[in-house]
């Protein structure tokens, strides 16, 4: 015979709604951060400096599709007769 025991449930229920939204992007973002850092601090062939020269060409790639979408963009504006500031 297996006797099973019953918890209160409302205690679980508070807690998980005072905790912050499970959906809240800026926390979703951090964790991911963190699991990343944790990877390269895991990894024994990675030095800091490769995670510093990582995330630097992560940027650098950012910024170079931007500034190419942004003369793109100012092309086809010009091509309408559009002016630049």
């Amino acid at each position: 015979m297996t006797i099973e025991t019953v918890t209160d449930s409302s205690d679980q229920w508070n807690d998980f709604w005072e905790q912050p939204a499970v959906n809240d992007y800026h926390k979703v973002l951090r964790d991911k951060l963190c699991d990343i850092v944790a990877e390269y601090m895991a990894d024994d062939k990675l030095s800091p400096q490769n995670f510093v020269d990582d995330v630097n060409a992560e940027l650098k790639g950012w910024i170079d599709y931007y500034e190419k979408g942004a003369a793109k963009a100012t092309e086809m504006h010009e091509s309408f007769g559009g002016t630049s500031n």
